[in-house]
């Protein structure tokens, strides 16, 4: 419905500064460039109940408190004349906020319809604050206030602590409000991070992801991509009472977080559904630990990685593993990002691989859930309750920045716990999603009566492993086709002379190409840069470790290494730095 009116909230005597963005602001803003012009998505709706006696000025004054208190609803996103996106925080403006009045109409049906709306609409950026809001009346007094703010500008904690606070204002008046000092801001950290002590934190953080992606597969779904739906990309919701229950059990029984069976138990259904030994998750942490961000209204979150190997050891000792490591795991989550991208390529060239980051991502709202008293139910009790769930298709995309994505957590503050998967359904389909939460659900209430060993997940599961045939080697614990790996190399060489052959190197097999190059200008380290280049298309595809190249070919180039070996060579090197 048409706003009755518009009012405006005016702030002024605030500081005025420019800076780089945050390192989370900065993650957002990636995300949502990437998915433009879809970014949408990432916007955040609310809506806050308002107690009686109160008017609508008085809402209008809590509101200008909030503004100007809180940089984070005041700032404006730009982009350098270098393209640096920064944030600009103003010292005097007027933020707009609409008065819905209506009337006999259903004021839930009203709010969620404004909502909705500015939900689907992008900020248009650097023209518009990234906070837009509206005040609902009934019968001429306040019901509620709706806002959609930027994700590149608030997270979910920094959500409950603007509510909390909006409360607090309405409760005991603007003017209190606006004696106190004012909180931590985005600005405040822009300047930690770029500090020695901020530029120190990166740097440990950085370490501790090179660590995690030196342990695991360049890529987890490294298989043939079957045809994907329209749209490509699903996401599968399910509410499980039973998965909910099974966490607390396993949690209060093993002393770790419900999060971290949680982890535990995504890992190993990923390493079963993708036949890797070791597993990769991108996690998100909110880092509220920190005390600066403890009542900071704005975004604090960081990624970070979690290696899980899984093997064939026993589900027990993969929780365990989970729980010890997830201190480290949340702890690492702060770093810049665009260091982080060129830390990453640069691993690429040197591994000869192309690693996604967003390949398998979770992301539990639930935060640190501790360790749950448990019901005491048994399996059989837990496999009852799984009669109760619901598995339903959530949505659907063309685009998406994940090939796996595993959320938790209620829809409504309070609410219910639910479970989702969104997945590419090249390489899951509807089904097999709906199947991989029916397994999740399986796996953690059989635990719940015995120990697991990861060899039974796929029975468990009840989706095999990948079927991967001679023609696949497993290097650097990447799982390689030598059919598609030889057609990238013909590709980025440009030469039908050229065959590629997994060798023993004596401390494992490596790859060696050979070809045969009517370009002088051809040396291991032009071939190898071209290959890595290629590789984000072909996920089940690593560079080769050696590039030969050779002034003639045998016969038949692709019959065997000796007859490579006898002709003669022009270059030979592994394409690396300095080797």
């Amino acid at each position: 419905m048409q706003p009755s009116r518009v009012e405006e909230i005016r702030f002024s005597g605030c500081r005025r500064d420019t800076r780089r963005l945050t390192w989370a602001q900065r993650l957002l803003w990636n995300d949502t460039q990437w998915l433009k012009p879809e970014d949408h998505f990432y916007n955040q709706a609310l809506q806050f109940k308002i107690p009686e006696r109160h008017s609508t000025q008085d809402i209008l004054d809590a509101l200008g408190a909030l503004v100007q208190r809180h940089e984070a609803l005041r700032t404006r996103f730009t982009v350098s004349d270098g393209g640096e996106p920064m944030q600009e925080v103003t010292a005097e403006g007027a933020l707009s906020v609409e008065i819905l009045s209506p009337g006999s109409a259903d004021v839930d049906a009203v709010a969620r319809e404004w909502l909705d709306i500015h939900h689907d609409i992008s900020f248009n950026f650097p023209e518009e604050w990234p906070t837009r809001a509206a005040v609902v009346e009934v019968d001429g007094s306040p019901n509620r206030v709706l806002f959609v703010i930027s994700h590149i500008t608030i997270d979910g904690v920094g959500e409950r602590i603007l509510e909390d606070e909006f409360h607090r204002i309405v409760a005991e008046g603007a003017e209190s409000a606006a004696r106190r000092g004012a909180a931590y801001q985005p600005l405040d950290r822009a300047a930690y991070e770029a500090t020695r002590e901020g530029i120190r934190q990166s740097e440990s953080t950085l370490g501790y992801w090179e660590t995690a992606l030196r342990a695991t597969p360049a890529r987890m779904f490294s298989y043939r991509r079957r045809e994907p739906a329209q749209p490509r990309y699903v996401n599968v919701s399910m509410n499980s009472e039973a998965i909910s229950e099974s966490l607390n059990i396993l949690a209060g029984r093993y002393r770790v977080t419900n999060p971290a069976v949680l982890a535990a138990a995504t890992a190993a259904v990923l390493s079963s559904v993708t036949g890797n030994s070791n597993v990769l998750l991108k996690t998100v942490s909110n880092n509220r630990f920190v005390e600066d961000f403890s009542n900071m209204v704005g975004i604090a979150l960081g990624n970070s990685l979690m290696a899980v190997p899984i093997g064939h050891r026993g589900f027990t000792e993969v929780i365990r593993d989970v729980g010890n490591t997830a201190i480290d795991t949340i702890m690492n989550a702060q770093c810049d990002p665009v260091e982080l991208y060129e830390r990453v390529a640069r691993r690429n060239h040197e591994r000869g691989v192309y690693t996604d980051l967003f390949e398998a991502f979770i992301n539990d709202r639930r935060y640190l859930k501790r360790p749950g008293a448990g019901t005491g139910l048994s399996g059989a009790e837990l496999r009852k309750l799984a009669e109760k769930s619901t598995v339903y298709v959530n949505g659907s995309w063309e685009r998406k920045n994940a090939t796996f994505f595993l959320d938790a957590g209620p829809n409504v503050p309070g609410g219910d716990d639910i479970f989702h998967i969104m997945a590419d359904t090249a390489f899951l389909s509807t089904v097999e999603i709906k199947q991989l939460l029916r397994g999740l659900e399986a796996l953690l209430i059989t635990a719940v009566d015995r120990e697991v060993r990861c060899a039974e997940l796929p029975d468990i599961i009840g989706l095999p492993r990948p079927e991967r045939g001679d023609g696949w080697k497993l290097i650097d614990q990447c799982w390689v086709d030598m059919e598609e790996a030889s057609e990238v190399l013909r590709q980025v060489t440009g030469s039908t002379d050229a065959a590629l052959f997994a060798v023993d190197s004596g401390a494992g097999e490596e790859l060696v190409a050979y070809v045969r190059s009517g370009d002088p200008r051809a040396t291991p380290e032009s071939i190898h840069r071209s290959f890595v280049a290629a590789l984000e298309d072909h996920p089940s595809v690593s560079a080769p470790g050696r590039y030969v190249i050779c002034r003639s070919a045998p016969e038949l180039p692709a019959a065997d290494e000796a007859a490579w070996m006898r002709q003669p060579v022009i270059h030979a090197g592994t394409g690396r730095t300095g080797r």
